[in-house]
């Protein structure tokens, strides 16, 4: 099961949502700004925000993770055919969504 580190106003919410969109479990560690918990830290030696970990893999950036998620997890869904001329324009919206659409979603 995937535990997500998870702080109110981080790019975490993107990690829940595909996770919700995917209808996976996992598990939310809910950490508050300025307040570090063991597991967290032994997770992301840097305290980044979201970290993941998944059995042995540990991972932050909130864009690597979802492809990771996708690709392990997806079987198909929410992702274009990576042969197809959609995934460019896919890998394009994803990353304009972090550039530009985050922080209102994580402010709202």
């Amino acid at each position: 099961m995937i535990t997500v580190f998870h702080a109110a106003g981080s790019r975490s919410v993107r990690i829940i949502w595909l996770l919700e969109e995917l209808g996976l479990d996992y598990e939310l560690e809910v950490i508050k700004r300025g307040e570090i918990k063991e597991a967290f830290l032994e997770a992301s030696p840097f305290t980044k925000l979201p970290t993941i970990k998944d059995d042995d893999i540990v991972m932050s950036e909130s864009v690597a993770i979802v492809q990771y998620i996708l690709q392990k997890y997806g079987e198909g869904r929410l992702e274009p055919d990576h042969d197809s001329k959609e995934y460019a324009e896919y890998l394009q919206w994803l990353n304009f969504g972090e550039s530009v659409l985050i922080d209102p979603i994580v402010t709202f």
